[in-house]
């Protein structure tokens, strides 16, 4: 067993690469392929995109999204940086919302679409951890963050929210400077380091941080092939919200841990 989900991650990509790693459509397009070599390119210009804005081992990040492959990389972009991942849901309140981002003291968000965007840059004052929004997809009708005003000075935007493009293009330029920095986060994370706080839905009162460590996850991994066996050559439909710790662990972890589509 690996020494951390990070390290998961890693011997996935050095054993599959080129196969198919995940099929994904948006709106009625036909489905696309990803290879892991894909993934893993995307995942680290990401971990190198957040250590360019001063992420730092055990920072705190956020994932508010639907299900979605960029869900997926955006976890593994801030666990490969060394980082504590977040998961919000995307039909969270503002006040979850807020407590949410405060609590775990997150300092960036990963944002699906601008709808999120706004809801969060509307409480921009309430979560003062909080230093940048990166927005996953490109905005809607092939706007761009200009036409949506998020590059707007005078409203104190434009270092505030980042598209994806731009923040990977941070990334890249990052990778070019310090190679090997995110092998070396990688090779500095421990079984029992803090891995995601997961907050519980449904419960009364706010929502409540469950700390899960990287053993904690790897510990149910190595009990999952007897329970529900999925190997390379399988295909399954991730459907539940990703940031519900079930998902998340059968479906995003258990994916990297068999190999399957």
């Amino acid at each position: 067993m690996p020494e951390s989900l990070a390290q998961l991650f890693v011997e996935r990509v050095e054993k599959s690469h080129s196969k198919v790693a995940l099929r994904f459509k948006e709106s009625r397009t036909p489905y696309r392929d990803m290879s892991w070599d894909d993934v893993d390119r995307m995942v680290r210009e990401m971990a190198y995109g957040l250590i360019s804005l001063g992420f730092e081992p055990g920072a705190k990040a956020a994932v508010m999204a639907p299900t979605s492959y960029q869900w997926a990389v955006s976890d593994f972009s801030i666990i490969l940086a060394g980082g504590v991942s977040i998961p919000i849901y995307p039909t969270s309140s503002s006040s979850d919302m807020e407590h949410i981002l405060n609590n775990s003291e997150s300092q960036v968000v990963f944002v699906h679409n601008e709808t999120l965007l706004n809801r969060i840059i509307a409480v921009r004052a309430r979560i003062p951890h909080v230093k940048k929004l990166v927005l996953l997809t490109p905005p809607s009708k092939g706007r761009s963050l200009s036409e949506l005003g998020f590059d707007d000075e005078s409203k104190g935007l434009k270092d505030f929210v980042l598209g994806i493009e731009e923040f990977l293009e941070l990334g890249r330029k990052q990778q070019i400077e310090q190679p090997e920095l995110v092998d070396t986060r990688i090779k500095g994370i421990k079984r029992w380091d803090l891995a995601t706080i997961i907050y519980t839905s449904g419960t009364t009162g706010t929502p409540k941080g469950v700390m899960l460590t990287h053993n904690n996850i790897l510990s149910v991994l190595s009990d999952m092939p007897e329970v529900l066996p999925i190997g390379e050559e399988d295909t399954f439909l991730s459907f539940l919200p990703l940031s519900h710790v079930f998902e998340r662990v059968a479906g995003e972890y258990y994916w990297v841990s068999s190999g399957a589509i």
